[in-house]
């Protein structure tokens, strides 16, 4: 008789500076990098990274159930895998049922209007563009939320 495979699994951490946001088994998790979508798996080999702000989506262990997917709406940061164990370093990370669409979509419209006017210097540039990255990331899962639980 033929055992069932096993699906190895890693453990998720995302950390911000208030807190631990979420640690979990999982068994994939696709990262938004600076340079591009990259998806860890258990055993895949240490990596480290930048990361942009975008989406982490994770497929949960769900024991003897469906797998559970989820998404996180990440700010700037650091992804670590080491051992097993995916280590998230950013700013800021909210599930998509924590996000207020509406005010994200609002703080989107004013970073985009900064852009729109002559700003002194580069950094300021910088800032505005960073923060619309994080506001179109945020809109983008809680969307996501909305339309699958229709919210």
């Amino acid at each position: 008789m033929a055992e069932a495979t096993v699906a190895k699994k890693l453990t998720l951490k995302v950390i911000t500076p208030e807190k631990i946001v979420f640690e979990t088994p999982a068994r994939e998790v696709i990262l938004p990098t600076t340079d591009g979508m990259v998806g860890i798996l258990a055993d895949h080999v240490p990596y480290l990274a930048p990361l942009k702000a975008g989406e982490l989506q994770a497929k949960l262990e769900a024991g003897d159930k469906p797998d559970k997917f989820i998404s996180l709406a990440l700010d700037f940061g650091v992804a670590e895998f080491n051992n097993n164990q995916l280590t998230i370093l950013v700013g800021s990370a909210a599930r998509a049922e924590e996000i207020d669409l509406d005010l994200a979509e609002k703080a989107r419209e004013r970073a985009q209007a900064l852009l729109k006017e002559e700003l002194k210097d580069s950094e300021e540039y910088t800032h505005a563009l960073a923060m619309i990255e994080r506001e179109a990331a945020k809109i983008k899962v809680a969307a996501k939320y909305r339309r699958r639980f229709k919210v």
